[in-house]
């Protein structure tokens, strides 16, 4: 179902889906708990779903938008961290 709500957000938004978005959607399945973008970025690198840290920092917004993961933390201070949304796999778009 994450693919689901990924593809249905994409197309919504006029954005494309790509090999690099499906990577990183089934990195952000397998995290637990919060995580950092560097978090991210050494997972998904350890599962060689993303080479580039950019890539992580492009697309990070959009999961966010999407409803697939939530941000938390003071920007500010730059501790910024993610977790899986709770309704990663519900069918609800309520991002």
């Amino acid at each position: 179902m994450p693919k689901k709500k990924l593809l249905k957000y994409l197309k919504e938004n006029n954005r494309k889906y790509t090999v690099e978005r499906d990577d990183m959607l089934h990195v952000i399945k397998d995290m637990d708990g919060s995580y950092s973008l560097n978090d991210l970025y050494d997972q998904a690198f350890k599962q060689r779903a993303v080479f580039a840290k950019s890539t992580i920092y492009r697309n990070i917004d959009l999961f966010v938008e999407a409803g697939l993961i939530e941000k938390s933390g003071d920007s500010e201070s730059s501790k910024i961290m993610y977790q899986t949304s709770k309704d990663f796999y519900s069918d609800s778009m309520n991002a």
